[in-house]
């Protein structure tokens, strides 16, 4: 099962990668957003207990907003903007913002995500920019 957890050249180790990978699997979360979210926070060379806090709080977002009735394609940018801003302040953001502009937060952790998931196909990149 280990190999099927992609270890990526970012600043958490291997072990650790695959740990999370699995934790991830457990609770039906991209493996990728994670370590976005984590780039992005600045988490870097994370402990499993971290990692296990972490993916709780991310766990506990997204089954609130599943829980209101939001449909699965806007709880990734519901989730993102209530870990940065509190669920009130992704509220208050969404009804001040044209629904088309995207948080800065958002737009980092979905791009390090997608360039995460594009390095798959090619092994010699490094993705710990």
């Amino acid at each position: 099962m280990d190999s099927e957890i992609p270890i990526y050249q970012i600043p958490i180790s291997e072990r650790t990668q695959q740990d999370i990978g699995k934790l991830c699997e457990e609770k039906e979360l991209s493996y990728e957003f994670v370590l976005a979210i984590f780039h992005v926070e600045g988490i870097q060379d994370v402990t499993i207990d971290t990692a296990k806090i972490e993916i709780e709080k991310i766990v506990d977002l997204r089954d609130y907003w599943k829980s209101q009735g939001y449909p699965d394609e806007i709880i990734f940018d519901l989730l993102l903007l209530s870990r940065e801003r509190g669920i009130q302040g992704c509220l208050s953001y969404l009804e001040a913002s044209d629904a088309n502009n995207m948080d800065a937060y958002v737009q980092k952790v979905t791009e390090y995500k997608y360039k995460l998931e594009q390095s798959l196909d090619e092994p010699s990149i490094l993705v710990a920019q």
